[in-house]
């Protein structure tokens, strides 16, 4: 693992938020280096979006503390404002000198010198390029032109993501279609999947893990799905027809990120259930009493491009999974059961719950054991000690 660095997390997502790859790489780099983690910037719009996961109010007063000592060598800081309409060029520039002078104060009052800076964000290149650091990283989570949001167009997110990734040192993806995509503007770029913390969820299986108050009288056998809710993540037309035809309890747990989306029709049913956000170290209880875990996704561009954060989450629970169809997916589909439509989804949840046996769940938690986050870190860890050991000899 890396020792003895700087680094300094770009992050798209509030450290308080939804855990995420983020946090799960930045908490375990920070048992042996110094780590600066950034939470994403509020523009003055941000408030009125519905689409914060965080409240804005607590963002904007976390602007004024400065950065603040979570546990031993990792600090977290909320930048300025920026200016809304973030990817047009006038934002660009004018956000891009802002958090350039905010970042290079931040580090001198930490004393961190020459650090890695690591992006998850598209749109920095301007304001990193401007920064004193080791290496640049850029961290692909997501096929970021695909969100459709018309505010910003697909056309002006990749033309910043373009220019970030010409400076990047070194880029990381998570999905293969990810890689193929920005390989083609940094040969530098490495697939490497999310993971889960396989001691977390893995207490799923703990014998003397308790059911949940508020799962109790949930009848079985219960579908269960964890994680954001989004357009994209979450089929709805797929759900509603399991559920009314199967008579299973499906249960969500989690939060809505965009306000637009409607789950009227689902929370109108009987059998599903939603259980609102849980913080991590109680959701294993809820996956203990799933005896199926899904990913209904929704076939889009965006969906096409991600690896799933859950999949590893839930096979460290030993539980079957039902997902989506997708060619991230098909490398898996040993241990899981994909589905192209929302017959299929129902029949593939229907043998996944007759083969939920010993077996087949000691073969996913094996599957698990070895993706966890902290393989996944010794691995960006050597990615990055090479690309530093390169850039030194060509200096």
């Amino acid at each position: 693992m890396l020792q003895n660095e700087n680094i300094v997390c770009l992050s798209n997502m509030h450290w308080a938020g939804h855990m995420t790859s983020k946090q799960q790489i930045m908490s375990r780099l920070a048992k042996q280096n110094r780590v600066l983690y950034v939470n994403r910037a509020l523009t003055f719009l941000s408030q009125f979006s519905g689409n914060e996961e965080i409240p804005a109010q607590r963002q904007f007063k976390e602007m004024f503390q400065g950065p603040h000592e979570i546990r031993t060598n990792l600090f977290v800081a909320t930048p300025p404002f920026c200016m809304p309409l973030r990817y047009s060029k006038p934002s660009y520039m004018f956000n891009s000198r802002i958090l350039l002078i905010w970042l290079k104060k931040t580090l001198r009052y930490l004393g961190m010198e020459n650090p890695i800076v690591w992006s998850f964000l598209p749109e920095l290149g301007r304001a990193v390029k401007g920064l004193s650091k080791k290496i640049l990283i850029y961290h692909c989570v997501d096929e970021h032109t695909a969100w459709g949001f018309w505010w910003n167009s697909a056309e002006s997110v990749k033309r910043r993501e373009i220019e970030l990734l010409k400076v990047a040192d070194l880029v990381i993806a998570t999905s293969n279609n990810l890689k193929d995509s920005k390989s083609e503007y940094n040969s530098n770029c490495y697939f490497i999947p999310n993971a889960a913390n396989f001691d977390m969820f893995g207490k799923a299986n703990y014998a003397d893990t308790e059911i949940p108050s508020d799962m109790r009288n949930i009848s079985r056998p219960i579908i269960g799905y964890t994680g954001m809710f989004l357009p994209d993540t979450i089929d709805v037309d797929c759900i509603e027809y399991a559920a009314k035809t199967s008579g299973y309890s499906f249960v969500f747990i989690g939060k809505k990120l965009r306000r637009d989306f409607d789950l009227s029709r689902l929370e109108k049913l009987e059998n599903v259930h939603f259980l609102g956000f849980k913080k991590p170290d109680v959701l294993t209880n809820y996956l203990k009493w799933m005896d199926v875990c899904i990913m209904p996704s929704t076939r889009s561009k965006l969906t096409d491009a991600v690896f799933p954060l859950k999949l590893f989450e839930y096979l460290s629970a030993g539980k079957p999974v039902v997902a989506t169809r997708t060619k991230e997916l098909e490398k898996y589909s040993g241990y899981i059961y994909l589905s192209a439509n929302s017959e299929e989804f129902l029949q593939k949840l229907s043998i996944a719950l007759k083969e939920n046996h010993i077996q087949k769940a000691s073969e996913r938690i094996e599957i698990a054991k070895k993706n966890t986050w902290d393989v996944r870190v010794e691995e960006i860890s050597g990615l990055i000690q090479e690309t530093i050991k390169k850039r030194q000899e060509n200096i």
